[in-house]
């Protein structure tokens, strides 16, 4: 089994495609790293993903680009409201998508948050320690 990485793909199936036979990728033996950016540009999304998932070891790194079209896919959130996913970037494997997905969003930027804080005695959560300094900072700005 060889292992191979591919990053910020965007849409672009006609590049996907043409790296995968040039590297001779084997779709049931080989494995392959997505870093991520499999969404957004060019139009041939939902081929990628499709492609993408012929593949039996196939690992993905959720991007930016990728939070940004689940979002909107799931909770109609806008590419405006997210800020700083760049910050907390997740590891998911292609069979675990749906429990990683069910995460509390933090109060601050949105992302997935495990870590509470309280406000005036109710609890909320945030992503990581720059959010909690932020949230403590002014937490009337965010539990509105």
């Amino acid at each position: 089994m060889k292992t191979f990485a591919i990053g910020d793909i965007h849409g672009s199936y006609k590049a996907l495609r043409q790296c995968l036979e040039r590297s001779k990728f084997d779709y049931q033996k080989d494995r392959l790293i997505v870093l991520g950016d499999v969404c957004d540009g060019y139009p041939e999304v939902k081929y990628c993903i499709d492609e993408l998932l012929k593949i039996k070891h196939c690992d993905l790194v959720i991007g930016n680009h990728d939070m940004w079209a689940l979002d909107r896919a799931l909770w109609n959130f806008t590419v405006e409201r997210r800020i700083g996913y760049n910050q907390n970037v997740r590891y998911f494997k292609q069979d675990r998508w749906e429990e990683n997905m069910a995460d509390v969003r933090c109060a601050v930027c949105g992302l997935n948050a495990k870590i509470v804080v309280t406000h005036n005695g109710k609890q909320y959560k945030v992503c990581c320690y720059r959010c909690k300094k932020k949230f403590e900072a002014d937490a009337e700005q965010y539990v509105k």
